[in-house]
C-alpha cells in the first residue's frame, strides 16, 4: 500500500515539473508557444511603463519595445484583444528590451501587452496596451540583382537573380515588367534573400521585377528596384563562352562549335569568296590548306554574308585561352578529377587524316587506325564541355587551328637557359622562362594553363617556338598526328601568315 502511495506522489511530481517547465522562457514564434493566461500575482508597488513601442511591423512580423527594469527576471507578453490576459511567451533576462514577434496572422489585430517578472514570481500591473493592426500582404522587397552571369549582356538563357528583403516563407516571384503579371521564376524563401534562376528567356532585353506572397496568398506590390539582363544570341552551331577579364576578354562571345568546313560550289579553295563559306557543321572534313591571313578573310566575309557588320572573326589568342581556361577548369573533362589525370585532347591517336564528327556519338572517340567509336579512352574523346554545359568539338587534335596572333620571332617564349635560335623544338610550358612579364608580348596568360605542371602527358599540349627568321603565326590545339603535344594549349609558332597545310584549319567566333 505504501508503495502505490509513493508510486502516486512521484507521478504527481513529475506532472507538475512538466507543467512549470512549459512555463519557462521561450522565444519561439507565435503559435509555436502554449499559450495561456498569466496567472501570476500582481504587485501594484511595482513601476514598469510596459510597451514602449512597435515597429518593423509586416503581415506577420512585429517588434515591441520595453525599458528594462532593475527587478525584473523575465518579462511576460501577453495579447489582450479578447479582454483577458493570453500568454504569448516570456523573454528572460533583466536588461531584454525587445522581442521579436514572428508567424502573426495577416490582416489581424493585435494587442499587446508587456509586464515584467521578479523573482518572486510576482508582474506589474501596467496596461499600457498597444494595438496592432497586421498588414494584410508581405513587404515589397527591397533588392534585385543579377547572380549568374553577374553582367549584362550575356549569353545564359536562364539568369539567376537574387531578390533581397524578403521573409523566410513567403513566396518570392519574378516578373519581366514593373506590373508583375509575366511571371518568369518563384521560390519559397528560406531567410532574407533567394536565388531564383528564371525559365528559358528568348533574346531581348529584359527589366526584372519581383514580389512577395504570404502564407494567405496575399501578394505584396511589384518592387520599384529592378534589374536590367539583355540576352545575346549565338548564332546556329556557335557556343556561348562566358568571358574572363583577366585573360583579355571583356564579353561573352560565340565560338564555332566544329571546325570550319568550306561550303559552296568553289570547294575547297584556299582562297574564301562567296561560293566558299566558312561554316560550323558536324558534315565535313575541316576547310584546311589555308592560310592565317586567307582565315581572317573567310570568317570576316561571315558578316556580309549574314547581313551583320563587325560581328565575326577569326578567333583570337585571348578568347583561345578563355575558351581553353574555361575547359580546363571543368571537371569532365578530365580522366580522374579536375586537375587530375589527362585532360582529353582528341583525335590524336596515331591517326593519318582528319576526320568529320558528322558521325556523332559514333565518331566521339578514335584509336591507332584511324577508327571512328562510340566509346573508348578518355584520352581520346573529341568532344570538351564547358562551364555553362555548352560542348565544343575538336579544340584539342584533329588540325591545327589559325588564331589572330602574330608574334615577332625575337620575342617567342624560351628557356632561359637556351637561345631562341637553338631552342626551337617542343617544350612543356612549365619549361618556359619564368622571368616573362606583363609587358612582354608573350606574357603568361596568352598561353600558360592553370595546370602547367602537368604537360603534354596530361593532355595540357605542348609549346613550339620553331623557326626563329620568320615563323611567329599563332596555331593552336595540335593536329591528328602530334600525340602528346597535342592539347587545348598547345601552340606552335612555326609558319608563317601566309603558310597554309593540309594539317591546319581555322575556327571562326562571332561577338554579340
Amino acid at each position: 500500500m505504501k508503495s502505490k502511495q509513493l508510486h502516486l506522489r512521484l507521478t504527481s511530481l513529475l506532472l507538475a515539473l512538466t507543467l512549470s517547465a512549459c512555463n519557462g522562457v521561450g522565444t519561439a514564434k507565435f503559435g509555436d508557444v502554449a499559450v495561456g493566461t498569466g496567472g501570476n500575482s500582481i504587485d501594484e508597488t511595482l513601476i514598469f511603463s510596459g510597451i514602449t513601442s512597435v515597429d518593423e511591423k509586416s503581415d506577420t512580423i512585429a517588434k515591441l519595445h520595453w525599458t528594462p527594469h532593475a527587478d525584473a527576471i523575465n518579462y511576460d507578453v501577453f495579447n489582450t484583444i479578447s479582454g483577458t490576459e493570453t500568454l504569448i511567451m516570456t523573454v528572460a533576462g533583466q536588461a531584454t528590451a525587445e522581442i521579436l514577434l514572428t508567424g502573426l496572422t495577416p490582416a489581424t489585430t493585435y494587442k499587446f501587452r508587456v509586464r515584467m517578472r521578479t523573482s518572486a514570481g510576482k508582474n506589474d500591473g501596467n496596461t499600457n496596451d498597444a494595438i496592432v493592426a497586421m498588414n494584410a500582404a508581405p513587404d515589397v522587397p527591397t533588392g534585385v540583382a543579377l547572380q549568374t552571369p553577374n553582367y549584362t549582356p550575356g549569353m545564359d538563357d536562364t539568369p539567376t537573380v537574387r531578390v533581397s528583403g524578403v521573409k523566410a516563407g513567403d513566396t518570392i516571384k519574378l516578373f519581366t515588367n514593373n506590373t508583375c503579371t509575366t511571371q518568369v521564376a518563384s521560390g519559397v524563401a528560406a531567410g532574407t534573400t533567394i536565388d531564383l534562376t528564371t525559365s528559358a528567356l528568348a533574346v531581348n532585353a529584359y527589366t526584372f521585377y519581383a514580389n512577395a506572397t504570404n502564407a494567405l496568398s496575399n501578394a505584396s506590390a511589384c518592387s520599384s528596384v529592378n534589374v536590367a539582363y539583355t540576352l545575346n544570341a549565338c548564332p546556329t552551331n556557335y557556343v556561348s563562352v562566358p568571358h574572363n577579364t583577366a585573360l583579355g576578354t571583356t564579353t561573352d562571345f560565340c565560338v564555332a562549335k566544329y571546325e570550319m568546313k568550306c561550303v559552296g560550289t568553289s570547294c575547297p579553295t584556299a582562297t574564301p569568296g562567296a561560293n566558299a563559306v566558312a561554316t560550323s557543321q558536324a558534315a565535313g572534313n575541316p576547310w584546311v590548306s589555308i592560310s592565317q591571313t586567307n582565315s581572317k578573310t573567310a570568317c570576316t566575309n561571315l558578316n556580309a554574308i549574314n547581313g551583320v557588320v563587325n560581328k565575326y572573326y577569326l578567333i583570337s589568342n585571348p578568347e583561345w585561352m578563355t575558351l581553353a581556361r574555361n575547359i580546363e577548369g571543368v571537371a569532365a573533362n578530365w580522366s580522374t578529377s579536375l586537375g587530375v589525370g589527362i585532360l582529353n585532347r582528341g583525335w590524336v591517336h596515331t591517326s593519318n587524316t582528319a576526320v568529320a564528327p558528322s558521325t556523332g556519338a559514333g565518331c566521339l572517340y578514335n584509336t591507332a587506325g584511324n577508327t571512328c567509336l562510340g566509346t573508348g579512352s578518355h584520352e581520346y574523346k573529341r568532344t570538351h564541355a564547358l562551364s555553362n554545359s555548352e560542348e565544343t568539338w575538336d579544340i584539342s587534335g584533329n588540325v591545327w587551328e589559325w588564331v589572330d596572333w602574330q608574334v615577332t620571332p625575337a620575342n617567342k617564349a624560351f628557356i632561359a637557359a637556351l637561345p631562341i635560335n637553338v631552342d626551337r623544338g617542343w617544350k612543356e610550358f612549365s619549361e618556359l622562362n619564368s622571368n616573362i612579364g606583363i609587358a612582354d608580348e608573350m606574357k603568361p596568360i596568352s598561353w600558360e594553363p592553370f595546370y602547367p605542371a602537368l604537360g603534354g602527358a596530361g593532355g595540357i599540349g605542348r609549346y613550339y617556338a620553331g623557326v626563329n627568321t620568320s615563323g611567329g603565326a599563332a596555331l593552336r590545339g595540335g593536329a591528328w598526328s602530334h600525340g602528346t603535344h597535342a592539347g587545348v594549349f598547345a601552340l606552335s609558332l612555326n609558319y608563317s601568315a601566309g603558310s597554309s597545310s593540309s594539317s591546319v584549319g581555322f575556327r571562326c567566333v562571332y561577338r554579340p
